[in-house]
């Protein structure tokens, strides 16, 4: 039972604690996860092209 009070105290203190990004915040990170998208993306194009140009399956 401890256990359980000990973790509700923590995420209560969390939420305490916690506050919501402003919007320059948001805008990084969104940019920082559109430029992993794309990088993925790139990744998977050239390895797919690569594939495609040597003909393996």
């Amino acid at each position: 039972m401890s256990s359980k009070r000990s973790l509700r105290e923590k995420i209560e203190k969390t939420l305490r604690v916690a506050e919501k990004p402003n919007w320059n915040e948001i805008w990084t990170m969104l940019k920082i996860t559109l430029l992993g998208f794309g990088l993925v993306g790139a990744i998977g194009f050239i390895i797919q092209y690569i594939w495609t140009f040597l003909r393996l399956p």
